[in-house]
């Protein structure tokens, strides 16, 4: 099934046409769309699917011609309010253009990056256009809903320090030095790009979604200066996870690396390929990537019993941050101050809708780990760089 997969994404990448195949349709479908690219595989396959199967594919097929247009004309005239306010897009609205078929490059959201100084103007005018729900975060993303379109609003690339020894903060702190006339220098975004794919490796996970961003880019994006790209990725400690990336690349969709790497191992790419497709799009299919939070507070603590009664705390006690994401906890938006009051609250909602038990559950999964589990999520970390 993982094979079928990738040979039709390689297919669709490449602008190949896909020779008919026999395959249980059925479970093809469920994990094209756990990785949220079963428009491609209707596109590809429309004229051998088995006709009983057809119109679930279909459905996916048109409901992301739907999203595109929609998304197109809600960009157009955020385009129009933002006009005097410096901004760029970022991911995979930005990446969609280069695919075979922009329309088919499915997504859950729309990152815009503005000036922190221009947050509230930016607000005034996005809610002129009559958001259906909006989500204020102090420090944080501001998410727009209009429907079945999402938008978020960010003045920074980087929140905290993403999972690592190594300040990416500073480093993406100074991008607006990159941007002109409203676009993002690609050279610098496909760092991003990269440590951004880093980053959900490492927290829940990643699918086969993100490598296929890398791997357009790497075939039709614009004139990329890769001598440099590969240089900053050493400054940064990346190169050697992006080197495993470009790998794997290869291995699926036949791109050759954009600068020279050591060739990896079959093993590697087998289980890379196994464990990538078992994630779906962003890891929440693969119950193991639970205890990747883990691992990643035992590499900072050094030391695993400090490091999982750390994480145990403030999974009890949240931060403020993530408190005031919850819509039950609004006050705490304009009195910061009623977080213990908060807490409170929480502790109080969970014993009326009886999830103690259940609560407990998540508690053991997200907080604590065995040293088996430890050693096997650090073999696969080394195993890519990491």
């Amino acid at each position: 099934m993982n094979n079928h997969l990738i040979r039709i994404l390689s297919n669709h990448l490449n602008k190949e046409i896909t020779a008919p195949f026999d395959t249980d349709w059925a479970a093809l479908l469920k994990l094209a769309k756990q990785h949220q690219v079963a428009a491609i595989v209707y596109s590809q396959c429309k004229n051998f699917i088995p006709q009983r199967f057809k119109a679930e594919y279909e459905q996916e097929y048109s409901a992301a011609l739907f999203y595109y247009a929609n998304r197109k004309r809600l960009l157009d005239r955020i385009e129009i309010v933002l006009d005097d306010i410096e901004h760029f897009v970022v991911k995979g609205t930005s990446i969609a253009q280069f695919y075979p078929s922009p329309a088919l490059r499915t997504m859950g959201d729309t990152d815009i990056v503005i000036h922190e100084e221009d947050r509230e103007e930016t607000d005034k005018r996005l809610m002129s256009l009559t958001p259906k729900h909006v989500q204020r975060n102090n420090g944080y993303e501001w998410h727009y809903s209009f429907g079945d379109m999402d938008i978020e609003v960010h003045d920074h690339l980087i929140y905290e320090e993403t999972i690592s020894k190594r300040d990416f903060k500073v480093y993406f702190c100074d991008f607006w030095k990159y941007v002109i006339k409203n676009e993002l220098d690609w050279n610098y975004h496909v760092l991003f790009l990269i440590l951004h794919l880093r980053k959900h490796f490492m927290n829940a996970g990643v699918g086969i979604r993100q490598f296929m961003d890398i791997a357009v880019l790497t075939v039709y994006g614009p004139q990329f200066d890769w001598q440099w790209i590969e240089t900053e990725l050493k400054k940064l400690g990346l190169l050697q996870f992006a080197e495993h990336v470009f790998a794997v690349n290869e291995y699926w969709f036949g791109v050759e690396p954009p600068f020279y790497i050591k060739k990896a191992s079959l093993e590697f790419l087998t289980s890379a390929t196994d464990l990538i497709l078992k994630n779906g799009v962003f890891g929440f299919d693969n119950e193991d990537n639970k205890k990747n939070v883990v691992i990643n507070a035992i590499r900072e603590k050094k030391n695993n019993r400090i490091a999982m009664l750390s994480l145990a705390i403030c999974k009890l006690f949240p931060g403020y941050h993530s408190m005031v994401k919850e819509p039950y906890y609004f006050y705490l938006a304009k009195l910061p101050c009623l977080l213990p009051f908060a807490w409170i609250h929480r502790f109080g909602r969970t014993i009326f809708n009886r999830r103690i038990k259940q609560n407990i559950k998540i508690l053991n999964k997200t907080s604590f780990a065995d040293a088996k589990t430890i050693n096997l999520r650090e073999e696969i970390y080394s195993d890519w760089g990491l």
